[in-house]
């Protein structure tokens, strides 16, 4: 992956102590001919739509990893757990920090997310956090929500 900028300190000290970026980072990537900035915005709903597009043009979900399982967090609305999913590799890599420092980035297959993950999601009672940014703020939804929406 090439980059071009100069770094940044995307800092987030949050007040409940959850997790947060503090790794210099470049402004911008090269992503396959697309150009993208490394930082998710406030406007949750661009965030959302960013995810569906990018998703949609590569056929890859981005989750995190490691050797006990999938990140996941409580919701910040709602009295349940959520899997937080990216649609770029470096989005999810900017939560690698903290409590999630021994997570990694692990591509799945739109297919796969579609099929198995989704439906497990929902029959566990788990929602999906889409394009958490770096103050884990995103959209809750339900994953037969964004299996309609990734579907067309």
């Amino acid at each position: 992956m090439g980059a071009t900028g100069d770094s940044i300190d995307s800092a987030i000290d949050l007040p409940d102590g959850r997790p947060c970026v503090s790794i210099p980072l470049p402004q911008r990537c090269i992503l396959q001919n697309h150009t993208m900035t490394t930082h998710l915005t406030a406007d949750l709903d661009a965030n959302y739509d960013l995810f569906l597009d990018r998703v949609l043009e590569t056929n890859v979900v981005w989750a995190l990893k490691d050797d006990e399982g999938w990140a996941i967090c409580p919701s910040n609305e709602y009295e349940c757990d959520i899997y937080v999913v990216w649609s770029d590799e470096a989005y999810a890599k900017q939560h690698c920090k903290d409590e999630w420092s021994s997570y990694s980035p692990v591509e799945i297959s739109l297919e796969s997310f579609l099929e198995d993950w989704l439906p497990g999601m929902e029959e566990d009672g788990y929602l999906v956090g889409v394009q958490f940014n770096s103050e884990l703020e995103g959209l809750e939804v339900e994953p037969s929500k964004l299996g309609v929406d990734l579907s067309g």
